[in-house]
């Protein structure tokens, strides 16, 4: 159903999109660009892109935070810290205004979960930030200066702006590479709809892994906006569309963190052996 959308009555159809977002239309501008140059991604060999998502404690959440405001009449919107304003907007009665925030603590995880992530996979990272855009170029200062917490020897970490960054991961994958992403919370929930899909044609089998600050984890599986398509088909066919394979997933990398903390040879032994039971079922397109 590639480049199509569903209608009023659920029917797919082919789709013209407009991206109205200022920030991340460049991500959805490259991967037009890349596909019009070099063709159909060929899923038999290319790489695949991990990502690494400022989320915790809401840091850049986007459509449930208390700080979006409907403006009732034209006005200025401030944002005052203690050293006073720290920026203002001029809007129209009906606008739509919102802030998303970022918190200290989470910043200083988000980093320490990269060197970690990086290190383990001994491939780049890549974090997506634009020093031309303010809020980015404040997440710049904070993430160089915790690196410095860490030991990022023979890491290949980089910061690159959206579109370069867009460009940089798809050269690699095309060559069968992989890479890994560092974006805040919004432009992860575009990058992980996006990669999986061309990958393995739906993000049923897309696999989060989300290592909590206190300690634990969350092993989530799929994305949440097919939900209502499951809804569909099991009221019209009785039968849930959603592939299990991503439970399997979610249990091999759930093993391999206890492991990892707690060093169990039965433990990793399983772990192996779900995972090479997993690449079974997606080399022989179960």
């Amino acid at each position: 159903e590639g480049g199509k959308q569903w209608d009023r009555n659920g029917d797919a159809l082919e789709t013209v999109a407009v991206i109205p977002d200022s920030t991340y239309g460049m991500f959805h501008a490259e991967m037009l660009a890349d596909c019009v140059k070099n063709g159909q991604y060929d899923v038999s060999t290319m790489g695949t892109m991990q990502n690494i998502g400022l989320m915790a404690q809401k840091a850049e959440e986007y459509g449930s935070h208390p700080t979006t405001f409907e403006l009732a009449e034209a006005g200025t919107v401030t944002v005052t810290g203690e050293d006073g304003v720290l920026m203002s907007f001029e809007c129209e009665a009906g606008d739509i205004w919102r802030l998303a925030r970022t918190k200290d603590i989470p910043i200083r995880d988000w980093v320490r979960l990269t060197v970690e992530r990086t290190r383990i996979e001994g491939i780049p990272a890549v974090f997506w930030l634009d020093e031309a855009r303010a809020h980015d170029a404040e997440l710049i200062k904070k993430v160089n200066e915790y690196l410095k917490d860490h030991d990022t020897s023979g890491l290949d970490i980089k910061f690159m702006n959206v579109t370069d960054a867009t460009r940089f991961t798809n050269e690699r994958i095309r060559r069968g590479e992989n890479t890994i992403a560092v974006t805040g919370n919004v432009l992860r929930d575009h990058l992980t709809d996006m990669y999986p899909i061309l990958e393995l044609g739906t993000s049923a089998k897309m696999l989060s892994i989300v290592p909590l600050i206190a300690g634990g984890g969350l092993f989530e599986t799929g994305a949440g906006g097919s939900a209502p398509k499951h809804v569909d088909q099991f009221l019209a066919e009785g039968h849930l569309r959603w592939d299990s394979l991503g439970e399997f997933l979610a249990l091999a990398e759930s093993l391999r963190m206890i492991e990892q903390k707690h060093p169990n040879a039965k433990l990793a032994a399983l772990t192996a052996g779900l995972d090479v039971a997993n690449q079974g079922y997606l080399d022989n397109n179960k």
